[in-house]
């Protein structure tokens, strides 16, 4: 028998399902959603909405590995690695793949560059369906796709939060007349009667609309009356609806759908249902999407905190997705717009704290799942659903750096946030006129919570301000764990189980399976390749060396500019960004008593330095070129001469966290000029086992929930143990004793929140490095 990585894993997978609910809860909920519940006791228990349509395929299978043709983004022109733009050569094998009626647009291993040059507002956008945008890979070895510039404002728009997407996917306008329904249709049914259901004859999907109607009010707030006075327009024009679905047949007048309503339709509230063309099968996936925004974020402060450096968006889409991908320094990653059965899943989305994480508007049925926030601060707003989304799903989030779920208003209803890792209880937003933040309908199961403890949060505040707690008409909400949190009872419809994790684990991974009689293979598949990627997106590099080429620098000319270099490491530039003085890639040159580039905290201590030069303007004046590690100088060099040269560093032998910085040192009375490109340094010890360290030390359970234990050898010679993040910070250092070969780390006790840190184990002459993953 023959057992493959995702194998093992499937298997550990279903044992630790097998064992953990062993000790769960059986939910009387979720009992009477299946029937096994009845009588009196279920009566007193409100009726789960079915969320298990959500996602491609309405959560069926898995999304597809495309068979199309090739369209490699290198055979129109596109470079890897040479810092000079690919837009064109993108949008020429888009192109010809939308003209070949669908392919895959490939990328390989290396670094492609788009939006090289401020002030473009044009997005790259696909509008046929069957077009995957694939790459290499999203860790490292892959592709990386560098977003150089921010986006720029629409002309004429001045919306903060509306910045043109880099990527869009967006099918052209394409409706039919709209038809008013003759009939209501339950929840749960999947139907809708119309005069003249032959309209809708050649289309595959259709959009349903609900105009503003204040008749509605009672029914999508279930049953709310006390709606805040701000709140104008539930107030003065009544909720509104929108609803996507895929027609499965029609008989007559009846336009049968393949998912089922997720509430009632009332035709008295003036429902109406018309045939809309939507782009199907495409999608974008092992990428890693590298933008460059590097301020500290604050909340509407300009368009570029909002919106900016939005990575990608759809509008019009059906059966489309986002998957194995990575999307750093980016004020919003993925985001939908009248929508159907989108799936983004296994992505990761860190660097620098943005605005937003993913977000569903005006869609139904979207899953967004898998997802790891592990920005620096964690993303302003999490997992959204606003603008009438509806039957949408957030399914394993880990988001605990976040600020919590975000809600934006403007009627979402009947939502599920299901095993969503949170910080605060939420991280809402919305205008207050368009409040309340959800109508009826939405479910909280198994979510934890690391923050502060709360003590009966309101999800129907009325603060006396225009901006309270999130408003929620009736939340349900279900194994609420973590830091202790409990709820203000009047203003929720259900609670069961605060404190304690339930079963089943997930609502959605229950349904789907209960609707289709067996469990997707899908569901272990993709969470097996979650964990994989979580673990590749941070692998450490095999090379021991780094090197800085300055290509991410955008600086053109002389001033001062932060970006993210080679390395996701953060560089402050005082220089004029040039062109050909050494080579043809980005350097920069500059005078005399000049920092002229300086880094962040780097991790690995440094050991030896060198970086290619070039006197400027030579006229038989000395140049002095210094290196300082954390503010000292740890090397000069005098040069005079025409010629390009080496300075080099050698024996440094500083460890932990350093600063590395070049000086032009120069004392004559002239400016002096250097130019620099290429900045290498090797690291004090590898990050890697070196042959002076001891191999037979054994780290177990990795990754961990809690604890972590190292199994020290016999003859030990570690004595201190250090943790430390991605960032490289020191999070803790705790002596060993040499006589004692078991050392055990209590991460959660030492506030030690989920992500990926390094854990060095020192001894008098060499340290070893061990990646542990906190759960």
């Amino acid at each position: 028998m023959k057992i493959t990585s995702n194998g093992l894993f499937t298997i550990l997978y279903a044992v630790c399902f097998i064992v953990q609910y062993g000790n769960s809860q059986d939910t009387k909920i979720w009992k009477k959603y299946t029937g096994e519940l009845t009588g009196v006791e279920a009566d007193l228990i409100p009726d789960l909405p079915n969320y298990s349509f959500a996602g491609y395929n309405l959560g069926a299978s898995a999304i597809p590995e495309s068979t199309a043709t090739v369209f490699d983004v290198t055979t129109y022109g596109a470079v890897a690695n040479d810092n000079i733009s690919d837009v064109d050569a993108i949008k020429a094998a888009i192109s010809a793949a939308q003209n070949a009626g669908g392919g895959v647009v490939f990328f390989p291993p290396g670094e492609f560059i788009v939006n090289p040059v401020a002030g473009n507002y044009v997005s790259i956008r696909i509008t046929h369906s069957n077009i995957v945008l694939k790459g290499s890979g999203s860790g490292p070895d892959g592709t990386v796709i560098n977003m150089k510039t921010v986006m720029s404002q629409v002309p004429g728009v001045t919306a903060l939060w509306n910045t043109p997407k880099m990527f869009v996917f967006d099918a052209p306008y394409n409706s039919t007349q709209k038809l008013a329904l003759t009939a209501d249709s339950d929840k749960n049914s999947n139907y809708v009667t119309v005069t003249d259901a032959s309209v809708l004859n050649g289309y595959k999907y259709v959009r349903m609309d609900m105009p503003a109607n204040k008749e509605a009010n009672s029914l999508y707030l279930d049953g709310k009356t006390n709606t805040r006075s701000i709140w104008s327009n539930i107030n003065n024009k009544g909720v509104e609806g929108k609803e996507f679905h895929e027609i499965d047949r029609i008989e007559g007048n009846k336009v049968y759908f393949k998912d089922e309503f997720i509430n009632d339709i009332k035709a008295a509230h003036g429902w109406t249902v018309s045939g809309w063309g939507m782009m199907e099968n495409s999608g974008f996936e092992d990428i890693h999407f590298k933008a460059n925004f590097t301020e500290g974020f604050q909340h509407h402060k300009n368009y570029k905190h909002d919106s900016g450096w939005s990575a990608i968006g759809f509008g019009d889409a059906a059966h489309c997705w986002v998957r194995r991908s990575r999307f750093s320094n980016v004020t919003q990653a993925v985001s939908t717009g009248h929508c159907y059965a989108v799936s983004i899943i296994q992505i990761l989305v860190d660097g620098n704290r943005g605005h937003a994480l993913v977000g569903a508007g005006g869609s139904s049925r979207i899953l967004m799942g898998l997802i790891w926030d592990n920005t620096n601060r964690g993303q302003w707003h999490g997992i959204d659903v606003s603008g009438r989304t509806t039957g949408s799903v957030a399914w394993r989030i880990d988001a605990e750096n976040g600020r919590g779920m975000d809600i934006h208003g403007s009627y979402p209803r009947s939502n599920l946030y299901d095993l969503y890792a949170a910080y605060d209880v939420m991280g809402n937003g919305g205008h207050y006129a368009n409040l309340p933040n959800h109508l009826g309908g939405l479910t909280i199961w198994n979510h934890s919570r690391v923050g502060p403890n709360v003590s009966n949060f309101d999800f129907w505040e009325d603060c006396g301000s225009n901006y309270c707690n999130a408003a929620v008409a009736n939340p349900i909400i279900v194994g609420y764990h973590g830091s202790k949190t409990t709820f203000l009872q009047s203003n929720i419809k259900y609670e069961e189980s605060n404190g304690v994790k339930v079963y089943p684990e997930s609502l959605y991974e229950a349904q789907v399976e209960y609707r289709l009689g067996t469990r997707p293979v899908w569901f272990d598949e993709a969470i097996a390749e979650y964990e994989e990627l979580k673990d590749k997106w941070y692998q450490i590099p095999e090379s021991l060396n780094y090197t800085e080429t300055i290509n991410n620098l955008s600086l053109v000319g002389w001033g001062q500019e932060t970006y993210i270099g080679d390395n996701e490491i953060i560089w402050h530039v005082n220089a004029k960004g040039v062109n050909n003085y050494i080579d043809s890639s980005k350097e920069i040159y500059f005078q005399k008593g000049v920092i002229g580039i300086h880094s962040n905290n780097i991790p690995g201590g440094i050991s030896s330095f060198s970086v290619d030069c070039k006197d400027l303007w030579e006229d038989g004046s000395e140049r002095i070129i210094e290196l300082l590690i954390n503010n000292k100088v740890v090397g000069s060099m005098r040069h005079i001469g025409s010629e390009i040269y080496q300075f080099k560093v050698e024996n440094i032998n500083i460890t932990g966290d350093i600063k590395i910085a070049l000086r032009n040192a120069s004392t004559s009375s002239k400016n002096n000029t250097i130019a620099i490109n290429d900045i290498s340094w090797m690291p004090s010890s590898s990050l890697a086992s070196s042959e002076h360290i001891i191999d037979a030390i054994r780290v177990y359970p990795n990754p961990t929930n809690d604890n972590v234990t190292i199994r020290l050898p016999i003859n030990n010679t570690i004595k201190t143990l250090v943790l430390i993040d991605i960032h490289g910070r020191t999070l803790l250092t705790q002596p060993v004793n040499t006589r004692n070969n078991t050392v055990v780390l209590n991460l959660e006790k030492k506030a030690i929140s989920k992500g990926v840190y390094l854990l060095q184990l020192k001894d008098d002459k060499s340290f070893k490095t061990i990646k542990i993953i906190k759960k």
